[in-house]
Parts: C-alpha cells; sequence; structure tokens
C-alpha cells in the first residue's frame, strides 16, 4: 500500500493532510505558554541592559563632572587649587613677563607690589654627554686588498636620509684605498652634492660618515654585491641601532653587563638592545632619563630633578657599557653640574640672591615657574580675585544644577506599564520609527524605584543642605540657597550677597567649597569615618566624595569597588564582566537557551504524536479505498 503524504515540518513531521488538520498552528498553539515564557524572559533581560546602559550614563556625567572639577590635570577648572587665589597683574618687559616667570598667588599670599629684580639662572639637572661619537660613521670590517678587482655587474645601495639610489661601480680594477674613495666620493658629490657623504679609509677599511644625516646602505640589486666586500651589513646605518643586540650594535663582547646608576643595581646580556637598557633605566628608581641622539650620535644620562644637588653616580661592574673603555664613551664617575635657580625679590640692589633647587618653587604662598633669565625687572601686583571667584562658583553651582537634574529627571520617569520591551517577531510588523517611539515609553520609569540612583540623588541633596562643621559661614549667608522652584532642585547664586561675602572674607567662603575634614578621603574608611569626614567637608569636597564612591575602581576593606561600578562594571576594568547587572544578564541568557531547548523537545514530541496519527489515518485510508473498490468490483 502506497502513502502519498508528501508535506512535512522542519522536524520531518508529517503536516494534517491526511487528518485535515492545521498541525502546525495547533503545535503552535500547545506552545504558546512555552513562548511567552522565554518571550518574558527576554523582556526581562532586555530591561536589564536598559538599566545597565543608565547606570553607564549616570558613571559618565560623574567622570566628566569629576575631572573637570576635581583633576588635578584639569589645571584652568581645578577646583581645589583655584578658590580665593588671588589675582596677579605683571607689568615691564613689554607687557611680556610671562615667557620669563608665571606668578600664581594662594589664598595665603599678601596683597600688595612686588618686583622680580632680576632672573640671573635657571635651575638645571646634572647631565651627561658622550665624549665623543658612538657609532662615528658607517664602518666596514674587512681591511681590504688593492689592487681591486671588480667584476661586471657589482652594485650596493645607498640611503642619505631615506634618499636611495643605487651605485654601479664598473668593471675593472682599483690599484688603491685612495683610488676606491675618490671614486667612491666623485659619484656621491653627483648624487647627493657635495660632501653630503664622506667616504674615508682606515688600514684598508672603508668607512662612509655624513655631518648631521643618516647614511644606510643596502644588497645591490646585480649578481655581486659590493657590501660583502666592504664588510657591510644590509640595512646598517651611521648611527647606532638601538634595536639591534648591544653585541652587533656597539661591539660588546662581554656576555655580561652589569652596573649602578644612582644605586640602583642593572644588569643583562650583550644580546639585549640598548633601547631596552635605556627603557629599564628610564622606568627604574634611578632618577635620569637616557636618550641617544641620532644627530649628534651620542647618548646623554639626564637626571630628573634640577638644581646644585642632583648628580649622576655611575659604576661599571662588568662589560665595558660604561667605564675606561665604554662603548657609549660615558666613564664611571660622579657627575654634578646641576646649578640651582637664581632671582632676587625686593632687592633692588640685588645684594642677597635667593636660589631654589627647582624652577617652580612657593614662597608665602606665591608660586614662581621661572622660564628665561633676563636683567630687566618685573613688577607685579597680588589682590583679591573677587570676580574670578564669582565666577569659578557659578559655573560649578550651574553644572551641579545640571548634574542633579539629569539625575532627578531619571528617578522621576513616568512607567508605561503597557509598553514593554519588543520580541523580535513584533519588530517584524513596525517600522524603525514606530520601534525607537515604543521603546522610549518601555525605557521610560525604569529606575524610578531604583534604590541605588534615588539615594545617590538624596545625598547630593544632603551635601547642599547639611552644615559644614567649622565653616565661619554658611552658603546661605553667602548668597547661596535654593530656588523657589519646588518642582526641582536647583541651587541659585545672588551675586550680590556672594561678592559681599567674598570682600569680607574670602577665605571663609572657600571654605564652604572646598574645606576637608580632617579625616582623609580613602576608600577604607568604615561607614563612621566617611560620615563624619562628609560633616566636616565643604560642599564641593562631598560631591568629590559622594562621586568617587560611587564610581571608583579601587576596592575598599571589603573588596568592592564604587557603587555604580559594582552595579554596572566598566569598561577596561575586570567589573565590565564582574558587576550585579552582566551576571543578571548571563543568568537570564542561561534561562533562556534552558527554556528554548525545552520548547523545542516539546515541539519534537508533538510533531512526533501528530505524524504518527497522520500516518494511522493515511492507512487506515488507504484500507478503506481498498475495502470500497473491492465491493463495488462485484
Amino acid at each position: 500500500m502506497g502513502n502519498n503524504i508528501s508535506a512535512y515540518s522542519k522536524y520531518n513531521g508529517i503536516s494534517g493532510l491526511a487528518s485535515g488538520l492545521d498541525t502546525e498552528n495547533i503545535i503552535k498553539k500547545l506552545l504558546s505558554k512555552d513562548q511567552a515564557g522565554i518571550d518574558k524572559l527576554n523582556a526581562n533581560k532586555q530591561k536589564e541592559t536598559w538599566t545597565q546602559e543608565i547606570y553607564h550614563s549616570v558613571m559618565s556625567k560623574f567622570k566628566t563632572f569629576s575631572k573637570k572639577y576635581f583633576d588635578v590635570l584639569s589645571s584652568d577648572t581645578y577646583l581645589f587649587s583655584k578658590g580665593s587665589n588671588k589675582k596677579v597683574v605683571t607689568s615691564n618687559i613689554a607687557n611680556n613677563s610671562s615667557s620669563f616667570v608665571e606668578i600664581t598667588a594662594k589664598s595665603q599670599a599678601a596683597e600688595g607690589s612686588h618686583t622680580i629684580n632680576a632672573i640671573t639662572q635657571l635651575a638645571t639637572s646634572t647631565t651627561v654627554v658622550s665624549t665623543g661619537k658612538v657609532a662615528n660613521g658607517l664602518n666596514g670590517t674587512k681591511a681590504i686588498s688593492f689592487p681591486l678587482t671588480i667584476p661586471a655587474n657589482t652594485s650596493f645601495g645607498i640611503a642619505l636620509d631615506g634618499a636611495y639610489c643605487e651605485v654601479p661601480l664598473a668593471a675593472g680594477t682599483f690599484n688603491s684605498a685612495d683610488d676606491l674613495v675618490t671614486g667612491l666620493n666623485n659619484y656621491f658629490n653627483q648624487v647627493f652634492g657635495t660632501d653630503r657623504i664622506q667616504a674615508s679609509a682606515t688600514d684598508g677599511k672603508i668607512s662612509f660618515n655624513s655631518q648631521n644625516s643618516v647614511v644606510q646602505v643596502f644588497d645591490g640589486t646585480t649578481a655581486n654585491n659590493f657590501l660583502e666586500t666592504l664588510g657591510m651589513k644590509n640595512g646598517q646605518k651611521n648611527i647606532v641601532n638601538l634595536d639591534s643586540s648591544v653585541s652587533d650594535s656597539l661591539g660588546e663582547t662581554s656576555s655580561n653587563i652589569k652596573f649602578k646608576i644612582n644605586g640602583q643595581q642593572f644588569e643583562f646580556s650583550n644580546t639585549t638592545s640598548m633601547r631596552k637598557i635605556m627603557d629599564t633605566i628610564n622606568n627604574s628608581k634611578a632618577n635620569v632619563t637616557m636618550t641617544y641622539s641620532s644627530l649628534n650620535d651620542n647618548f646623554t644620562i639626564k637626571t630628573k630633578d634640577t638644581g646644585a644637588v642632583s648628580a649622576v653616580m655611575i659604576e661599571n661592574q662588568e662589560g665595558n657599557l660604561f667605564g675606561t673603555n665604554s662603548k657609549i664613551n660615558i666613564t664611571q664617575n660622579i657627575y654634578a653640574n646641576g646649578k640651582d635657580a637664581m632671582f632676587y625679590l625686593d632687592d633692588p640692589s640685588k645684594a642677597s640672591p635667593i636660589t631654589r633647587s627647582d624652577n617652580n618653587f612657593t614662597i608665602d604662598g606665591v608660586r614662581y615657574s621661572l622660564k628665561e633669565v633676563t636683567n630687566e625687572a618685573i613688577s607685579y601686583e597680588i589682590s583679591q580675585d573677587t570676580e574670578g571667584m564669582i565666577d569659578t562658583i557659578k559655573t560649578f553651582v550651574s553644572d551641579f544644577n545640571e548634574l542633579i537634574s539629569s539625575l532627578e529627571a531619571k528617578v522621576s520617569e513616568k512607567i508605561y506599564k503597557d509598553y514593554q520591551p519588543l520580541t523580535a517577531e513584533q519588530k517584524k510588523e513596525m517600522t524603525e520609527n514606530q520601534i525607537k517611539l515604543w521603546e522610549e515609553k518601555a525605557k521610560s520609569g525604569l529606575v524610578k524605584y531604583d534604590s541605588t540612583l534615588n539615594k545617590i540623588v538624596d545625598d547630593l541633596k544632603d551635601a547642599f543642605w547639611s552644615k559644614i562643621e567649622g565653616a565661619s559661614t554658611t552658603l546661605y549667608e553667602a548668597g547661596i540657597t535654593t530656588t523657589k522652584n519646588y518642582n526641582k532642585f536647583e541651587i541659585a547664586v545672588d551675586e550680590t550677597k556672594l561678592k559681599e561675602a567674598i570682600q569680607k572674607d574670602a577665605q571663609s567662603v572657600w571654605d564652604l567649597f572646598n574645606k576637608e575634614g580632617d579625616i582623609d578621603y580613602s576608600r577604607r574608611l568604615d561607614s563612621e569615618q566617611y560620615a563624619q569626614r562628609q560633616k566636616e567637608n565643604g560642599f564641593a569636597q562631598r560631591i568629590s566624595d559622594i562621586i568617587e564612591s560611587n564610581i571608583s575602581t579601587f576596592r575598599d576593606d571589603y573588596d568592592l569597588k564604587g557603587i555604580l561600578v559594582e552595579k554596572a562594571g566598566v569598561d577596561g576594568d575586570a567589573s565590565q564582566k564582574e558587576n550585579t547587572f552582566s551576571k543578571n544578564i548571563e543568568k537570564l541568557e542561561k534561562r533562556v537557551k534552558e527554556a528554548i531547548k525545552r520548547m523545542n523537545t516539546k515541539e519534537q514530541s508533538y510533531w512526533r504524536r501528530f505524524t504518527a496519527m497522520e500516518r494511522a489515518l493515511s492507512q487506515l485510508n488507504t484500507q478503506s479505498s481498498w475495502l470500497a473498490s473491492q465491493f463495488s468490483g462485484q
């Protein structure tokens, strides 16, 4: 008996041709509850992802605010160095005094007029320089015997500061080294210009050199390579190759290289590159910087500190990097040639020079940065920078208002319960704009009842409202209070009252912002210490602590990072994967996979049953048709 049913599902199940049933739709309905469960898990995963993105957005705002006001590298806006700084106005030297000295005054600097009568010397580092050229040309290693016969098809390549040419040597004979040198120099002069590259010979060995330029040789493209005759290597230069071993680049034969600089021990093999040696020295506690000049073909070791107290102490122990036979022409010695800065302040007769070991220093609250010597007087006046202080406070308050407003708006969003994350099937039926509008409502209110973000908002408000212990005035008395807009938290600045408060006692006003408690900030403060610090901190210091406690990637005594970091993670940090949201998303993804697997198993089971039924019905129909045909034939 034949089977004329040929329709199959994706699981090779027979569709309802025999029964007349819409098998696929029936199974789909039977699995609808399972699919709804998967959709719900995917919706929850999407909500976790969106919420994590909201956290990342908050952290980004915090980082931007913190970098602007609390990062010492943001010198123009760093709040804790500005404050009640005095204003400094300089004069003389054709109003170009900043080329010679920069002067800033802190709050403790006395107001008044002063004069730098002269800057006679800048502070310098102790510097050690190679006593001669190190590579000293591009030197051949083979002593050539003359007369020298040049076969046909002989050449080599040479480049001057990257400009390359092939040097062809005509077949013939050079009777002496002078003949060869003359021939090469004539060709070099013709191609590169007179004396740009000079060939020379010593004891039959040929050398190439150039004043203040880099010469490099290459294998020729002809059958006979003249570099082999010269004893030169392909790519060899007239300067030190910092990336090759010191054995190759400097001819260091000792297998061990051992020395001390300023008491720091260094040890290498002669297979180490000079660049590696220099990097190791520069990143050590020797407090020096070692460099190589390809222009001068020499090495320099320079102390990171300046002044007469700076020194470079070199002790060679093994090998010849330093010492009597130094490969870099720097001997073992104690070098101390640094100089102190020297200038005269309020000293017209120049009788008592002031010396400092650094060009940047502070005297009585005034910060000086010496740049260039001059015998011309530079006058300057220190006064209270009232307007600058007002502008700083207004800008900080404005940015803070924007920060807390964005947070309040986020935790106050309306929740649209009817708008859940869309399934893939739902998105297929919608336009991109419809999806965008739907998801805006689906995302709305996700963190409305988020305890972490709501607590941050409360902490920021409390940072403003709470009394500052030890302060001699209040923000309200300085004209800084909240607006009468009761729909949101917003700080307002009364410039008239603020100006009066600054003119009365600028430091007291600034203490309201950058005063720091007796307890230094640390991620390891316990809750009691942190609370006490916040009581004593000024408003800006409180904000700084709140932000740091939320976005810090440093761990506390409980091995926890910042609160927001622990929950949402930070790119480029271990927390990127090890955070609450990512773990929840991972768990939901696992549950989705498991649910899909269970549904697939159930679907296959349904198909097997319906397929068996269809086959049975098909056989029954075939038998009925056969019986009918038998009766009809009688």
